[in-house]
Formats: C-alpha cells, sequence, structure tokens
C-alpha cells in the first residue's frame, strides 16, 4: 500500500468579529469590526525531494 506525500502548501482561512458595548441607562454606544485572517504553509523542499530536519532554518 502507498503512503500519499505530504502537501506542499496548507492554508487556513478565518474571521474573527470582536463587538464592544459601552451604556448607562440613558444612552450607549456601540462598534465592532470584522477581521479575515488567512494563513498559508508552503514547504520549500530541496531539489532531491526530502524535506529539511525539524528545526533547521532555511
Amino acid at each position: 500500500m502507498a503512503v500519499p506525500s505530504a502537501s506542499d502548501v496548507i492554508e487556513v482561512s478565518f474571521g474573527v468579529t470582536l463587538d464592544t458595548q459601552v451604556g448607562a441607562i440613558i444612552s450607549s454606544a456601540k462598534a465592532g469590526t470584522h477581521l479575515d485572517v488567512r494563513l498559508r504553509w508552503s514547504a520549500q523542499r530541496p531539489a532531491g525531494g526530502v524535506p529539511p530536519p525539524a528545526g533547521a532554518v532555511t
């Protein structure tokens, strides 16, 4: 049985909503924002196709 090779690129996307509300009995104020976050990792493999050892600085 063949083992599939590891992915060369991994990407994760998610959204974050931040809201705040300040108020009293008579008045209140509300503010908010939405952030879209995308993280992407790319494998940089040497010509031989073997990944560098863990902790290696490339």
